[in-house]
């Protein structure tokens, strides 16, 4: 299941995004017992990334991947993928 955002270029860094996926995150993985969360976008997004590890989401390099909507030149075409499971959100809260 994926987790994303958008906003008008006027709302960001004002931590909407950051708190509605919190609440969403939650939401996603204790109530509706989905198992993995994930999150992608540009390399070059490093605002949504910033987004995506603040909620608890990680990223491996290995799950990196060039969109196939996007010409291999585009300078969006390579993106990274964040994840979390329900076990890693679980732990997580028990720490805070």
């Amino acid at each position: 299941m994926e987790i994303a955002w958008r906003l008008a270029a006027k709302f960001w860094s004002k931590g909407y995004a950051t708190e509605a996926a919190k609440a969403v995150l939650n939401y996603a993985l204790t109530e509706l017992n989905i198992p993995e969360i994930f999150s992608f976008t540009a390399v070059a997004n490093t605002k949504s990334q910033r987004v995506m590890e603040k909620i608890g989401l990680h990223h491996s390099d290995d799950d990196d991947f060039d969109h196939p909507k996007l010409d291999k030149n585009s300078p969006l075409s390579r993106h990274v993928i964040y994840r979390l499971t329900d076990e890693e959100y679980l732990e997580m809260m028990n720490h805070i």
